[in-house]
């Protein structure tokens, strides 16, 4: 009897531990895991294609996944020649927390493709889980370095809330060209992707702001505040509006400004001089107030309102000009483009449309 119960004693110690080893196995097969991130490229980019799909875990208890390692390559099916976006990651843990609870936290994700970039993303978010799908997702991120193209901002922080449909970000604030942004972005991303930007500019330095247009920005000097509103679809921009202004008072160029000048100065007085000099030495007029709103009343045509104070010169302009599109807005990029050839075309309209 004895001997029965030591054999059935070793037997079941035996299969426990083949079905725990069975078990460790099959949890750290990356099978499961590859099998999720393809379901997720196929729903959600339907687009791109896996190029390459490289994933290292481990179970480090029964309900706690660590991703040590992710690289995910995808190409593009419309444009084969593009940049592949590229995604790395060095650190994702999933915590089952409750049965239809999951707790991620993330570290160091750099990820790049033809008009995006960044670099150092880590967040914590929580997610209810329904049939595979997700809801009530809610955490923050900081994001060391974030371009998008020919935009770029760094130190990133923001709170973050969603579904499986859309997920907002508020309490968004960042640096960008010596100054900071705030605000909130709001993603949709059933096709097609929209999303909706509302942005406060605090502080921005013209000078630093010549990275993105060095012919436009050189043209000032001083710091900027505004407010940006974007709303569009991976098609076409559909709103913006922008209202910028210098709070500490400026300089800008006197040729910029010179159309409107001559024209109200006499030849002869002080102030004609002034602005001549500062024509011939390609000198700054110091302007007390400055400010520049835009918005697109049409698919094709911006609207735009400038004023310009100079208590030197004994001026005080206020203009309103519409600039019209060769095309429509289809990228937040081209947006960028067209507002500060709209900018020109407003300050100086006399400027033909190939000089902008």
């Amino acid at each position: 009897m004895k001997k029965v119960i030591r054999w059935t004693f070793f037997t079941l110690l035996i299969l426990l531990l083949i079905i725990g080893g069975s078990l460790y196995v099959v949890l750290n097969t990356t099978f499961v895991s590859k099998h999720i991130v393809r379901r997720i490229v196929e729903e959600n980019f339907k687009d791109h294609q896996i190029k390459s799909l490289t994933i290292t875990q481990k179970f480090i208890s029964p309900n706690t996944l660590v991703i040590e390692r992710l690289e995910l390559v995808l190409n593009s099916k419309i444009h084969p020649s593009a940049k592949p976006f590229v995604l790395k990651a060095d650190r994702l843990a999933i915590i089952l927390a409750s049965f239809d609870n999951i707790d991620i936290t993330a570290r160091r994700i750099d990820f790049e493709s033809d008009k995006i970039r960044a670099a150092d993303l880590s967040f914590e978010a929580l997610a209810a889980v329904d049939r595979g799908k997700f809801s009530n997702i809610q955490g923050s991120l900081r994001l060391k370095e974030l371009e998008i193209k020919p935009i770029k901002i760094s130190r990133v922080a923001s709170i973050f809330k969603g579904d499986d449909k859309s997920l907002r970000f508020s309490n968004l604030t960042s640096d960008a060209y010596q100054g900071r942004l705030a605000g909130e972005v709001s993603l949709e991303y059933q096709p097609p992707l929209s999303y909706s930007i509302a942005l406060n500019v605090q502080n921005m330095n013209f000078q630093s702001l010549e990275e993105l247009n060095a012919a436009v920005f050189s043209q000032f000097e001083g710091e900027l505040n505004g407010h940006i509103t974007i709303a569009a679809d991976q098609n076409k921009i559909k709103t913006i509006e922008t209202d910028f202004f210098m709070p500490h008072g400026g300089k800008a160029k006197a040729s910029l400004v010179a159309y409107f000048l001559q024209y109200g100065l006499p030849p002869g007085t002080q102030e004609r001089e002034l602005l001549d000099y500062l024509l011939s030495t390609d000198g700054k007029i110091p302007a007390e107030e400055l400010s520049l709103e835009f918005k697109n009343v049409s698919a094709k045509k911006i609207s735009g309102k400038y004023k310009f104070y100079s208590k030197q010169l004994n001026v005080d302009l206020n203009n309103t000009v519409d600039f019209n599109l060769d095309t429509e807005l289809v990228s937040l990029a081209q947006a960028v483009v067209q507002i500060q050839a709209g900018l020109m075309a407003l300050i100086n309209p006399h400027l033909k449309k190939e000089e902008l």
